[in-house]
């Protein structure tokens, strides 16, 4: 498979934090298809990931908006390709009840607040309605950038305070840890107050605590307090597995279970296990994707997979409609892993091909406005009548008047 993409670069990737990124995407897919009630417990190991790579230190010193930028390249391919299966759905999808719900979801998607638009609109996070949007699953990469926002303040504070002193010790692990035991108190206190599982789910606060925690967890690196946190999570590599796997199991989202342990036990086991993948102190950091300075070619496959996978479902289930769900899973899975190898691809090569930024500079803005007024367009934004089917949309007719034909053209 990772033949498909660049393979002149070396790997930067240990195969237990690789593994880890396949479990977290795999166990989202899983939530997606309704076989693992609690397969949102990989947004918590994804964004345990990305929090410790962004923080870690890298061997070419790289600024935050370098870190930013790579970050980048792994995310704008895969959106495009979601929001353009969105318009194909929309146009397969006979009702248009949706619509405006998928049209302020692709513009959420690329204003970075899809999470709040999800719990402010919907539909809800629960199986019963997972094939009802093709971007109701961009509510996580939502989350992730406003967590990277908090993370780059900081970042770009500590990188000033370097050069100013640079004899003195780095805030940021602190600062980090601080941070993500003040998500895990803000949420542990929305559940007090009784909060839903909805707002525990999608709202940025409980949600960005694995992000914070395994930023202070990269940001610590291979310091004595680093290697500590290493030696311990180690120790706790398979109580954290066990634990994540009995919640992806068992922790829905709308459960009291899954409210109680998706803002106590998955954050704190998703950061143990993602500092448990890194190794040993004795192993080279030339190998450790949280060291990378970039990262490697094969997460742009598990991110266009986990990207194109639910609006694919989306679509089959339009198109099949009287299919049985088996049916459509079965369509769904195998067309989202063919159309993931040249999103992958594009990812990959576009980011790294020469002028690869000064074309982004260009082309992205407008390509961005281009594909969300297409979106805008083709789910009705101009039809303000209410929901119905297209099949009732007034069509062209004849009218007789007067004795000659004129046409009279009923369009909302």
């Amino acid at each position: 498979m990772t033949s498909v993409v660049r393979t002149d670069a070396p790997s930067t990737v240990r195969p237990g934090v690789l593994g880890l990124g396949a479990a977290a995407v795999a166990a989202m897919a899983g939530f997606r298809l309704g076989v693992l009630p609690g397969g949102l417990i990989g947004v918590d190991v994804a964004l345990a990931l990305l929090g410790a790579w962004l923080a870690s230190p890298t061997a070419d010193g790289s600024a935050p908006v370098a870190r930013m930028v790579r970050a980048w390249r792994l995310l704008w391919v895969p959106t495009f390709a979601a929001v353009g299966l969105a318009v194909v759905w929309v146009l397969v999808e006979p009702s248009v009840r949706m619509d405006a719900t998928v049209r302020g979801e692709g513009l959420a998607a690329f204003g970075g607040y899809a999470n709040w638009h999800q719990f402010l609109v919907g539909p809800p996070e629960t199986l019963t309605t997972r094939l009802a949007s093709p971007l109701q699953h961009l509510w996580a990469p939502a989350v992730a950038l406003q967590a990277v926002a908090v993370w780059w303040f900081v970042a770009a504070a500590g990188r000033r305070r370097r050069v100013r002193h640079p004899d003195r010790r780095p805030i940021e692990p602190a600062v980090f840890a601080v941070l993500g035991g003040a998500s895990l108190v803000a949420g542990l206190g929305l559940l007090a107050l009784g909060a839903s599982g909805q707002t525990l789910l999608l709202a940025t606060v409980p949600r960005a605590s694995a992000f914070l925690l395994g930023a202070a967890l990269g940001a610590a690196g291979r310091s004595s307090t680093g290697e500590l946190l290493g030696s311990i999570a180690e120790g706790s590599r398979w109580l954290a597995l066990v634990v994540l796997a009995v919640c992806a199991v068992f922790a829905g989202p709308m459960t009291t279970f899954g409210r109680v342990a998706g803002v106590t036990l998955v954050p704190i086991f998703a950061v143990v296990a993602v500092a448990a993948s890194r190794g040993s102190a004795e192993q080279p950091d030339e190998g450790d994707v949280l060291a990378s300075s970039r990262p490697d070619p094969r997460w742009s496959l598990l991110v266009a997979w986990w990207f194109v996978l639910t609006p694919v479902l989306a679509v089959v289930a339009a198109a099949l409609s009287d299919a049985p769900t088996v049916v459509i899973d079965l369509v769904g899975l195998v067309l989202a892993t063919l159309l993931t190898v040249p999103v992958a691809f594009a990812c990959d090569r576009l980011s790294d091909s020469p002028g690869a930024v000064e074309r982004r500079r260009v082309l992205a803005p407008p390509a961005a406005v281009a594909l969300l007024v297409v979106l805008a367009s083709v789910t009705g934004a101009f039809h303000w009548e209410g929901p119905q089917p297209r099949s009732q949309w007034p069509r062209p007719s004849a009218q007789v008047v007067g004795g000659g034909a004129s046409a009279a053209v009923g369009i909302p």
